[in-house]
């Protein structure tokens, strides 16, 4: 029989010393046929090693969604979401992602499955199964490491976002925010509005101020507007990186990217400019340090690096850390904030009695944001609980694996087996949250322990992995939603369109406000 990847193995070698010794004109024929045969060789390897399937307790196959799915959970998540409880009902599911295969759960005991036993040795699978090209932009940065490499890159990174030091930030934010607030009316989409009315895109803007809150939250004392503005610039280098990521097919390939692409060449472009930036910043961080009286300068950046100099990671692994906590959440941090705000517009006796709750405790002598963001008994934390309950800024989490074979829901699935969860799906499972599961009611937090729904939402990650950036995610929420509804009533505008077809998100977030 003939072995294909041992007649392609064979091709791209003898190509490949061909390369070493051809003429100048040569070169790229060469090249190019290497890559070809390259590419085929792993469309192979891909078809051989993930053909298995999973089984459940009967012996039957585990129903799969027969499509690439890579795309469309980012797009088109609801509607993805849609297919596979069609398909499955309940129970888990496969997916395809270029070609390997990812079991689908929803249900609160599934998670708790998927949890049991091994959860401490769960890790990332490489480059988050999106292939070669999002993992130069993002393999080597924390979220993929494992063991004690995670565990020594954390030591080094939590600190600067800890409880404590998330509260330090209040009074910073509280300046930045109500700087953004004041700059609102200007850009108001509202032609005939009322006195003192103005309408805006809620996503877009709030993804504007949590940009800025979190870089604040790395530069700090160093941050400026000259800064700002670079990183606007570097954040839409990064937003065409991320496209090309999901959306190019031969990028998975890391023999596609050896070519002398356009998109080879916006990546290198980006690493490079991103590296400057840092270094040149922590590099002035320490000058006014020697040079100055400002001793007790604060730059969480500067203080994270030391671990790169102590020999704990790599640059490298350093600049894509801060390239996750700054870029790629930006979107996720933004569309929570914003869909705080499209919720509270569509309750008005919520919003009502959360800006009387926020009155009330301002009014009283012993007030401090501090202790009120704290509180978990409060109005204001239920709605940041709520609100990406119901709203969830992913359809999908990212997949994770496990460590052993496990029995998820039924589904007897092999150790190393990449899971995703139904983010949605999950936060609003019936067993949990009952009949109106699907409605947005902060209240309903109030008589609710945290125990109750350990694992019917996902909020910020699962397990010991969660997202390091909560307890600063958790002040910049929060202390924004303070300052909206001091300010503004909030209602739906007449121009807004609600959810678009098959999206996770409103294809047109705008809210009508009203000064108090």
């Amino acid at each position: 029989m003939w072995n294909q990847a041992e007649d392609f193995n064979a091709i791209y070698a003898s190509l490949w010393f061909r390369l070493q010794n051809a003429e100048s004109s040569t070169l790229v024929i060469y090249a190019t046929l290497a890559v070809v045969t390259a590419l085929s060789l792993s469309q192979l390897n891909k078809l051989s090693t993930h053909g298995q399937s999973f089984k459940n307790e009967s012996g039957e196959p585990v129903k799969e969604l027969r499509k690439d799915t890579c795309f469309a959970r980012f797009v088109n998540g609801a509607q993805l979401s849609r297919e596979g409880k069609d398909l499955a009902g309940d129970d888990p599911y496969i997916i395809w992602n270029d070609g390997v295969r990812e079991l689908v759960i929803s249900t609160p005991q599934q998670l708790q499955d998927f949890l049991l036993r091994d959860s401490q040795d769960h890790y990332k699978p490489k480059n988050m199964n999106l292939g070669h090209y999002a993992g130069k932009l993002l393999g080597q940065c924390v979220a993929q490491q494992r063991g004690q490499k995670w565990k020594i890159m954390r030591s080094h990174f939590d600190p600067e976002f800890s409880h404590q030091s998330s509260r330090r930030m209040i009074p910073i934010f509280s300046k930045s925010i109500n700087r953004w607030l004041d700059a609102l009316p200007e850009l108001n989409l509202a032609v005939a509005a009322k006195q003192g009315e103005f309408a805006l895109n809620a996503v877009k803007e709030c993804k504007r101020l949590a940009f800025r809150l979190i870089a604040l939250s790395l530069y700090g004392d160093l941050f400026n507007e000259t800064i700002f503005s670079k990183l606007v610039e570097l954040s839409e280098l990064h937003q065409k990186i991320t496209a090309n990521a999901i959306l190019g097919k031969r990028l998975t390939s890391k023999w596609y990217n050896l070519l002398p692409t356009a998109e080879k060449h916006l990546i290198d472009s980006f690493q490079t400019d991103w590296e400057k930036f840092n270094i040149s910043l922590l590099q002035s961080a320490r000058k006014v340090k020697l040079t100055t009286s400002q001793q007790d300068i604060q730059c969480p950046a500067e203080h994270i690096f030391r671990g790169v100099e102590k020999g704990a990671m790599t640059q490298t692994e350093f600049l894509q850390t801060l390239d996750e906590i700054l870029f790629t959440n930006i979107d996720i941090t933004g569309s929570v904030l914003a869909f705080i705000f499209i919720n509270l517009a569509s309750n008005m006796p919520f919003q009502e009695a959360l800006r009387a709750e926020v009155r009330a405790r301002k009014s009283q002598a012993s007030y401090t944001a501090t202790e009120y963001i704290a509180q978990q008994n409060s109005l204001l934390h239920c709605v940041t609980l709520e609100s990406p309950r119901i709203s969830p800024a992913l359809a999908f989490s990212p997949a994770e694996c496990t460590s052993v074979e496990k029995n998820i829901g039924g589904c007897i699935i092999p150790a190393g087996t990449p899971t995703v969860i139904d983010i949605r799906r999950l936060n609003t499972h019936p067993s949990t949250w009952g009949s109106d599961a699907e409605v947005f009611r902060p209240e309903r937090f109030l008589n609710m322990p945290p125990a109750q729904y350990r694992y019917a939402m996902l909020r910020f990650g699962i397990g010991p992995g969660k997202c390091m950036g909560k307890n600063v995610a958790d002040v910049l929420l929060k202390m924004t939603a303070i300052a909206v509804v001091e300010r503004y009533i909030l209602g739906p505008f007449q121009g807004q369109k609600g959810e678009k077809e098959g999206s996770s998100t409103p294809s047109n977030c705008e809210i009508l406000f009203t000064p108090v």
